[in-house]
């Protein structure tokens, strides 16, 4: 797979993806051992999110799932389109997900975005953060 960066800085960490004419990218993998009571965490993955090209609604997903060697046994999704009310705007997008069980060991915790029609669309601050769930508040 191949990710065109259109900026660079120079540790070459920060930088903007370019996902046109790719449909998966960019990813976070967690391993379950990492996390100490995973379904008491909530996982939010934000972005800054600019569509150039058109996007029909549920074509563009933020994926949220926990798989292991057998495939995956938790999946959400959820349409970054509906975030994005205009092309050629930058906007920041909010995703928060949760696991329904304790994963077993092997489980990996995956997010990543889906371009399922490999529109054009570019991304920065890409990131992902696990809190532990107190209350009614992340």
């Amino acid at each position: 797979m191949e990710i065109r960066r259109i900026k660079s800085e120079p540790d070459s960490s920060n930088f903007i993806y370019q996902l046109n004419n790719i449909e998966f990218c960019p990813a976070f993998h967690v391993p379950a051992t990492k996390l100490e009571n995973a379904t008491k965490s909530k996982f939010r993955v934000t972005a800054d999110i600019c569509l150039i090209d058109s996007v029909e609604q549920n074509r563009l997903l933020m994926v949220f799932s926990a798989e292991t060697s057998k495939g995956s046994w938790h999946y959400v999704t959820s349409d970054i389109a509906e975030q994005i009310p205009a092309r050629n705007v930058w906007y920041k997008t909010e995703f928060v997900f949760s696991l329904p069980v304790e994963p077993k060991n092997e489980t990996v915790i995956k997010s990543y975005i889906w371009n399922i029609d490999k529109s054009n669309v570019l991304i920065d601050n890409f990131k992902i953060e696990i809190a532990k769930q107190t209350k009614n508040s992340l």
